[in-house]
């Protein structure tokens, strides 16, 4: 949720490297308070109001997180209602607590679930028999380095990371014959608001988000 205004400025950002980006319209999560999970305010981005994307295109935010009851559905709603379609699903939303797993409290890592793997799950089951319908559709999905080798002190993330895995190969199979639907997993490193105090300088100068909103964009 928190990168949402990242995602809004450099997918248009993006079409330097692929001009397809000037063409699309996008559906953002709107940005939430990491402790309250209270829409933050902002003066240039208000829920179901549509955006111009720096460099082409149009957004629209959504206040609903990931991990509420129904949320799938109503943020495919907003999307369906403001576009008419949904071609490209992108799962990025993702928190993370940093803990040893003998310190850790098992209702946060239940959080961490909640976000992580149950938050994409709930996108992905919205939106799918809009896709099957249209016979077409592109769907990525965010995993991390942590999900392949671990993480320290952060059983919850790796192991979410982990799942998205297997839930996008096992997804593959539902693809209706014939149908121009496919699934990827991107495992981005970036200077996120999500690293901000973990990284050095140099790590987040040579961390920057444009190769992995450009990779995302191409798959």
């Amino acid at each position: 949720d928190e990168n949402a205004g990242y995602a809004m400025q450099h997918v248009g950002r993006c079409e330097g490297e692929i001009e397809e980006c000037r063409q699309h319209r996008f559906r953002v999560d709107a940005v939430r308070d990491r402790k309250t999970r209270k829409l933050a305010p902002s003066p240039t981005r208000n829920p179901r109001a549509l955006h111009d994307v720096a460099g082409g295109g149009v957004a629209i935010a959504d206040d609903h997180s990931v991990d509420e009851p129904g949320a799938g559905q109503a943020i495919a709603k907003t999307a369906l209602v403001a576009f008419g379609r949904i071609d490209i699903v992108i799962c990025n939303a993702g928190i993370t607590i940093l803990e040893p797993f003998d310190q850790l409290d098992l209702q946060n890592f239940r959080k961490v679930v909640d976000v992580n793997l149950w938050g994409t799950v709930n996108i992905v089951h919205a939106v799918w028999p809009t896709l099957v319908k249209q016979r077409y559709g592109r769907i990525v999905l965010t995993t991390s380095t942590g999900g392949f080798y671990g993480v320290p002190n952060s059983t919850p993330y790796s192991t979410t990371k982990a799942s998205l895995i297997g839930f996008a190969r096992a997804l593959t199979f539902d693809v209706p014959a014939g149908a121009d639907i496919k699934i990827n997993v991107l495992a981005p490193g970036a200077a996120t608001k999500m690293l901000k105090g973990w990284l050095t300088d140099e790590m987040a100068a040579a961390l920057r988000l444009e190769p992995v909103v450009t990779t995302a964009a191409w798959l």
